[in-house]
């Protein structure tokens, strides 16, 4: 168990841009004792005077925005229904974010698109970003758990069921050999299901090693790893990714860590 708290981080934002801006920032922060709280907000006064509409596409702006319901805010947050996001300014969202990371160690699926994000909006309100320097990126993670080959993995599992198939009928193919009374037949027949084996092994290899080859598709790593993806509606919600990325940490680092 960290000293620190662990803060599970993703972003909602209008673009890719250095000027981008965050309309939905999303954490779930772990207390060194393991208990942990959600926050989801959602950024009434966004400006998206630069904004691009593919990103705004992407994370469904359009459909699932709440500020539009509450565009005069200017106080501490309002959610409609319990479970909602809660909408404010993003000054007072950029307080709640330095409030909560404060020290904490930051876990996200490129977690530095996040904290660069945030800490434009905190220093636009004259805050500093007080998260740890060094940020756990998700998939860097699990490309090495995957590079260690733990037995957990599925896609190790099919490895190392390969390698053993080899092994064994290239022992089989050793005592036809041997075999004085063996056929012609026979000792062909071994031969091609070695060859077989051995392509197969090879074929679990290569794409084991394709799998952890950067750039990484952040949805192969985690399936690989036995964690699933978000679902559809739940994938590229601020909310939905950080408790993604929560299930795949801990999955990796063996439970609350």
């Amino acid at each position: 168990m960290t000293a620190r708290p662990i803060v599970f981080l993703d972003t909602e934002t209008n673009g890719l841009h250095a000027g981008r801006r965050p309309w939905e920032i999303a954490w779930i922060r772990r207390e060194p004792d393991g208990t942990e709280s959600e926050t989801c907000i959602h950024i009434s006064d966004v400006d998206n005077t630069n904004a691009d509409p593919k990103a705004l596409q992407i994370g469904r702006f359009h459909e699932r925005w709440q500020g539009r319901n509450f565009p005069a805010l200017t106080g501490g947050g309002y959610a409609a229904v319990e479970g909602d996001p809660i909408v404010m300014p993003e000054w007072r969202a950029a307080e709640a974010v330095e409030q909560d990371t404060r020290d904490a160690i930051i876990v996200g699926s490129t977690p530095n698109f996040d904290t660069e994000t945030l800490a434009a909006m905190l220093r636009r309100h004259r805050l500093c970003p007080a998260w740890h320097y060094k940020l756990i990126d998700i998939a860097t993670l699990a490309a090495g758990w995957l590079r260690a080959v733990p037995d957990s993995a599925p896609i190790v599992q099919n490895r190392k069921k390969a390698l053993a198939s080899w092994n064994e009928l290239t022992e089989q193919q050793r005592r036809v050999r041997d075999d004085q009374a063996a056929t012609t037949i026979e000792r062909n027949r071994i031969d091609e299901r070695v060859t077989e084996a051995a392509e197969k092994y090879l074929a679990a290899d290569q794409e084991l090693r394709d799998i952890i080859t950067p750039p990484w598709r952040s949805d192969d790593l985690s399936r690989l790893c036995g964690v699933e993806p978000p679902t559809k509606d739940e994938r590229h919600t601020a909310l939905g990714d950080a408790r993604w990325v929560k299930r795949w940490y801990d999955h990796i680092i063996g439970g609350a860590a």
